[in-house]
């Protein structure tokens, strides 16, 4: 059998992350693990080496190019997918150039794959 893809889910609202989680989780594709720490503990996010890395924008990161910038010099070759609860043409152009992919939360399976 093959390993599944490890994905760390970093979402700021526990009942989203755990939802999300559970949604990756029962496609039987990947697996699915979250991240309850912040920027102070990235080390946790390194340790786990998932192959996506779902990131809540809308988190209050102080300063999430630095974060990026991090997790790609540290996990290279990971994918780092940006997270938002809100839509806008505006947002989406600027995540674009920040992130792998883009998605809206919540989302289905169908979405991610």
């Amino acid at each position: 059998m093959a390993q599944r893809d490890k994905i760390l889910v970093w979402v700021a609202n526990i009942d989203m992350r755990i939802h999300l989680v559970n949604v990756i989780n029962r496609s039987g594709n990947y697996d699915a693990i979250e991240y309850r720490g912040g920027i102070e503990g990235m080390e946790a996010i390194y340790a786990q080496k998932p192959q996506f890395l779902l990131l809540d924008v809308d988190y209050a990161l102080p300063d999430p190019e630095n974060v990026i910038q991090q997790v790609r010099s540290n996990l290279s070759g990971t994918y780092i997918i940006g997270l938002s609860n809100r839509w806008d043409e505006r947002k989406r152009h600027q995540m674009e150039e920040m992130f792998d992919g883009v998605l809206v939360m919540p989302f289905d399976i169908d979405s991610f794959e």
